[in-house]
């Protein structure tokens, strides 16, 4: 189960700084975001 919260928080990051790096993913990333939060719940 750690590894699945090591996989996360590494998503979270390269996440994070592809956003503010390339401020054109930031809607493609929040549309995923949302499919994500919808699967989990």
């Amino acid at each position: 189960m750690s590894s699945f919260f090591k996989w996360i928080a590494v998503a979270v990051v390269v996440t994070a700084l592809s956003v503010w790096f390339i401020p054109g993913v930031a809607d493609a990333v929040e549309g995923i975001f949302q499919l994500v939060v919808l699967v989990i719940s």
